[in-house]
């Protein structure tokens, strides 16, 4: 049996004469994203982008030969199919899944072209409803192919609630995540609705002009499958494939031939600043406004409140207090103190997690995690006129923070660090670049691993400000790390 040094992806479906949707889109995403590819091929459609002809589908005989012959190759990390066109088909992958429950599958069904073809008839929808969504880890229909398998009449596209179409589709499948693809909407365009684990996720491009083009549902279906298989979490292979499809459809960014086909350049990262899509819930506002502040620079995490003020006559400017395993009645009287020292010394103090404290007390800002993103009350926060930061550590925990607008992003952790269990790998250099590009105008602090050592680097990536601990905290002399690292920030 052969092995892969690439993870392999299956990808299931029909070939399109112009390579502008099918098998043809899905082997491009394939080389971009850098994953072994195998294709199965469903069926031969006589089309282009105008019209649909013929729909040729292989014989049952052809594809069970391709599908034996493929099996004895390296198991697939992950597989994706788009049009099955007859009831073998569904069949054989179907047992193919049920005997193995370690793959990952992403089914998009694929029920008619853009160019007016008609795929499956019902035999073949009912038959993908049976035996092959419940075996889903991920589907992803558009709002059309969503009606279909809910039995629906079609709604009108500048209309349609996606939220209850999501969770019907979950409920009535048993499928634990769902991607309706928003691309027919007719004031919303390319506003897709994520359902994972009974969470809600609307991912709305910030680009708006966007070329038209064919085989954006194959390339994001694609794309997520590609990201999947480098272990990516769902809701960060959403996120990636989303902002790589916005940066290939803007027009400002790249180009295309007259037929307005789908093309991706060979670099990977997402460099369009507008590229990463707005990621919010019903219950996050997204036009929030929080107060300016000073240039973040060489930023102090302390666990104690006697450092605020041996800090603060250092001359630092921008302290975070963040209290941790303390009754409360002790974090309170720490904030309090905290609080007075920095009107004294007139320096930004961020106190961590306890956002209502920090609004009781008037505090200058507040810093926040991930896991707060779900229970803060952010317009009560932008209210009180504090600053916000959010810390990030991947794609999509940056797009749903730059959702909210706050005053500074923190990635981490950018190298190895003992303060806490982390369960992201260090984040690097290269990345933080990237974060660089993709905050634009939003302040950006590095934290994590950071000491004399790598600091003049980290502060050569163009960041507003570094944020440390056992630097300054676990320090013979900290006044002297103080000094070097003001130092590094000031030249």
């Amino acid at each position: 049996m052969r092995q892969y040094i690439k993870p392999l992806v299956w990808f299931i479906g029909g070939i399109d004469p112009t390579n502008s949707a099918g098998i043809g889109v899905d082997l491009k995403i394939a080389y971009f994203f850098d994953v072994h590819a195998i294709s199965l091929i469903t069926a031969n459609t006589a089309q282009n982008n105008q019209q649909f002809i013929a729909l040729n589908p292989v014989s049952d005989d052809v594809f069970c030969q391709q599908f034996d012959l493929l099996m004895a190759t390296q198991k697939p990390k992950i597989i994706k199919s788009g049009l099955l066109a007859t009831v073998k088909q569904v069949e054989r992958l179907s047992e193919y899944l049920q005997q193995n429950p370690d793959v990952l599958y992403i089914c998009d069904p694929v029920f008619q072209s853009t160019s007016g073809g008609v795929f499956c008839d019902k035999n073949i929808i009912a038959l993908i409803k049976q035996k092959l969504l419940p075996l889903a880890t991920l589907i992803t229909p558009n709002i059309a192919e969503t009606c279909v398998l809910l039995g629906n009449k079609m709604v009108q596209a500048d209309k349609a609630d996606l939220s209850p179409l999501a969770t019907q589709l979950a409920a009535h499948y048993q499928v634990g995540n769902v991607l309706i693809k928003g691309g027919h909407f007719a004031q919303n365009i390319g506003l897709d609705c994520l359902y994972i684990n009974g969470c809600l996720h609307y991912f709305k491009p910030k680009i708006d002009n966007m070329t038209d083009a064919r085989g954006t549902g194959c390339a994001l279906a694609a794309s997520i499958a590609s990201v999947m298989a480098y272990d990516a979490p769902l809701e960060e292979a959403v996120c990636l494939a989303k902002s790589h499809l916005t940066q290939a459809l803007s027009k400002d960014y790249y180009h295309f031939d007259n037929k307005k086909i789908l093309a991706y350049q060979q670099n990977k990262a997402i460099n369009h600043h507008n590229a990463l899509p707005l990621i919010y819930r019903e219950a996050i506002e997204t036009s929030l406004i929080f107060p300016e502040m000073a240039r973040v620079g060489f930023y102090p995490v302390v666990d104690d409140v006697n450092w605020i003020e041996r800090l603060a006559k250092l001359q630092v400017k921008t302290i975070q207090l963040r209290l941790k395993g303390l009754p409360i009645d002790e974090i309170r009287r720490q904030i309090i103190k905290a609080n007075q020292i920095a009107k004294e010394y007139n320096l930004a103090l961020f106190i961590n997690d306890y956002w209502q404290l920090a609004i009781e007390y008037n505090c200058f800002g507040v810093h926040l995690g991930q896991e707060d993103l779900d229970i803060a009350d952010f317009p009560a926060i932008a209210k009180a006129g504090l600053r916000l930061g959010l810390s990030t550590h991947n794609h999509y925990e940056l797009a749903r923070a730059l959702t909210i607008n706050p005053s500074y992003v923190a990635l981490g952790p950018i190298f190895h660090t003992n303060t806490k269990k982390m369960k992201f790998t260090p984040r690097g250099l290269e990345m933080l670049h990237q974060w660089r590009r993709l905050t634009k105008a939003i302040q950006l602090v590095a934290i994590g691993g950071i000491d004399e050592n790598n600091i003049d680097s980290v502060w050569q990536t163009g960041v507003d400000g570094i944020a440390v601990v056992s630097y300054v905290t676990k320090a013979k002399d900290y006044a002297k790390c103080v000094e070097k690292a003001q130092d590094v920030i000031k030249s």
